[in-house]
């Protein structure tokens, strides 16, 4: 059987613009159901969350050109609307600490320092997203169930580019660019570090690496996105004075690795 066969059975019961969460047959990897499927009229659509896989498309037809889905993009672009979380937010709770920031070496001292607050009423940790001046740009929302997807929602206030940089840390012309944005916390602890919110580093963020005057850079994202990182390097190393990236262990995250690890990797 097919992967696309695959998929197609496991969304066989889902009704139409029903969504539900598999392992992904591409990346065959079975700690986690990564691919997101959802039926449609024209068949099941189907995305791997997982940046070395990153597989998608229809079941009934082969997967689509990417840079045919960009200009699809590009055309049906609408003017920027921000995007605000208006519920009610409240201190993040112990039970919340304990799940989501105590495991990483975070503390309460840490949430309240970098404004992380608990919306009740969707159960999603709210972490501001902070330009390097400071101010708000943003926010990020992640699930304390690991099975609710997305599991991270951004919301946007600014049409700028979505680079997170933790409150109380001095920089300088080094940077450290981590994935998610409570990595970038733990790292922050050690080194100046900021957020790409993802795995890719778009012209924007490059453009303003470059404008803020950063000339050394270490890229360190999760182990799973190492594949990446490498194209990153050749891609847009040239452009600064030095640029190197860290390789993880498997299934490490920044967030994972003890302030004596960071420090000895990015030194």
């Amino acid at each position: 059987m097919s992967n696309l066969d695959k998929i197609k059975e496991e969304g066989e019961d889902l009704a139409l613009e029903e969504s539900k969460r598999i392992h992904c047959p591409f990346c065959n990897d079975r700690t986690e159901k990564s691919m997101y499927i959802t039926r449609k009229p024209a068949g099941v659509a189907y995305i791997c969350y997982r940046a070395s896989c990153n597989q998608y498309g229809y079941t009934n037809a082969p997967p689509p050109n990417p840079a045919l889905r960009k200009a699809a993009r590009e055309y049906g672009k609408k003017p920027f609307q921000p995007k605000v979380n208006t519920s009610q937010l409240v201190n993040v709770p112990p039970n919340v600490l304990t799940a989501m920031l105590s495991p990483y070496g975070l503390s309460l001292g840490d949430a309240t320092r970098q404004h992380f607050k608990w919306d009740t009423a969707a159960q999603r940790l709210s972490m501001p997203v902070f330009d390097r001046s400071g101010y708000k740009i943003g926010t990020v929302d992640k699930a304390m169930d690991k099975n609710v997807v997305p599991k991270a929602i951004l919301h946007r206030h600014e049409d700028v580019p979505m680079l997170h940089f933790p409150l109380y840390q001095k920089l300088d012309k080094k940077i450290t660019l981590v994935e998610a944005l409570i990595s970038s916390v733990k790292v922050a602890k050690v080194t100046p570090c900021a957020a790409l919110l993802g795995s890719s580093v778009s012209k924007a963020i490059l453009d303003k690496l470059t404008k803020e005057g950063f000339s050394d850079i270490v890229l360190m994202l999760d182990e799973d996105a190492f594949a990446k990182a490498i194209k990153i390097q050749q891609r847009i190393g040239h452009l600064f004075k030095s640029f190197r990236i860290v390789k993880l262990d498997k299934g490490l995250k920044p967030k994972d690795l003890s302030l004596e690890q960071i420090k000895e990797l990015v030194r």
